[in-house]
């Protein structure tokens, strides 16, 4: 028997076992398939009833719940509050930190900055928790305001602090400019003299 005859019964059988194990695994993902499909529609069967009355018997309650809240115009001037309250939180941790990036003197900004969030947080929570109640919801309100009222006084503080900042660095960088734009003047009007009497 030839080399050749001994390299293709060898690439015959490598052929066969491929063709083999590639049926097998073919055979074994369709069961698999066929096994899971079975599975699925048996617990759909039994649990799919159960599963519809329980939706069915909870639709009352997710009604009331959407109509007490979202379908309240308190409920949206809650959300508004809200929304107002941490933007203006928002504002002030921004300023600070664009302070901060300016290198300018920021005091104990960070530190009252933290106590905001603590403050604001509070707010929030009396404000979500007033529900029907006029007179929380006025407690919670006068809060709110206060917490706002303290985040613009932080954000002005921090924007006029990196305002001196940066007002001094462009008069100084101005200044700057002019002492060069004279220099370089004077340097070309140097070398066009000496250029004029080296060619007279």
């Amino acid at each position: 028997m030839t080399h050749a005859a001994v390299a293709h019964s060898v690439i015959v059988a490598i052929d066969a076992v491929t063709l083999i194990l590639l049926a097998t695994t073919v055979l074994g993902i369709a069961l698999v398939v066929r096994s899971a499909r079975r599975r699925y529609r048996a617990m759909r069967a039994r649990f799919g009833l159960r599963l519809l009355t329980a939706r069915s018997a909870a639709l009352p309650t997710i009604a009331a719940s959407f109509s007490a809240t979202v379908g309240r115009p308190a409920w949206w001037a809650t959300q508004h509050e809200r929304h107002r309250l941490w933007r203006a939180v928002a504002g002030a941790d921004q300023a600070v930190a664009a302070a901060g990036r300016a290198h300018a003197p920021v005091g104990e900004l960070p530190m009252l900055l933290r106590q905001l969030r603590r403050a604001a947080a509070d707010a929030d929570a009396a404000l979500c928790a007033s529900g029907t109640s006029d007179r929380a919801a006025t407690d919670a309100r006068s809060h709110v305001r206060r917490v706002q009222q303290a985040a613009a006084e932080i954000r002005a503080a921090a924007a006029q602090s990196a305002g001196v900042v940066a007002d001094a660095e462009s008069h100084d960088l101005l200044s700057a400019v002019r002492l060069e734009v004279a220099a370089l003047a004077a340097g070309r009007a140097s070398y066009a003299g000496r250029m004029v009497s080296r060619n007279p």
